[in-house]
């Protein structure tokens, strides 16, 4: 469990340190080149099977966290499974970022499972 939450936070906190780095560069506007992307998707990739069963595995699935995480993700707007229509969604809204973590730290503080270890 535990793990989950530290591998979505820091790739979180890669991804929006590759943003900051892009945009200092670059300008706002930049369009991403291939490898930037990939980088992208990498990190996302890592971040989504983690996201999807701290969403869907919480013992208070009707948190307003939770329902946060779902929204910022698009989830009730994309209703797919194709998770590659999900990276681009998420790579094309960089200002998800700090939603996300702040609802993925307020999950991790209070989710009881990890006040039991």
């Amino acid at each position: 469990m535990w793990e989950g939450y530290q591998k979505c936070i820091s790739n979180l906190n890669l991804i929006d340190s590759l943003w900051t780095n892009l945009s200092a560069e670059s300008g706002i506007n930049y369009v991403l080149k291939i490898e930037e992307r990939e980088k992208f998707f990498t990190r996302y990739s890592e971040i989504l099977p983690y996201l999807y069963w701290i969403i869907y595995n919480s013992p208070n699935p009707q948190s307003e966290e939770i329902k946060a995480l779902k929204e910022i993700i698009g989830e009730e707007e994309i209703k797919t499974t194709f998770q590659m229509k999900k990276l681009y969604f998420l790579i094309s809204n960089p200002k998800l970022l700090n939603p996300m973590k702040q609802e993925l730290t307020k999950l991790m503080v209070n989710d009881p499972r990890l006040s039991k270890s």
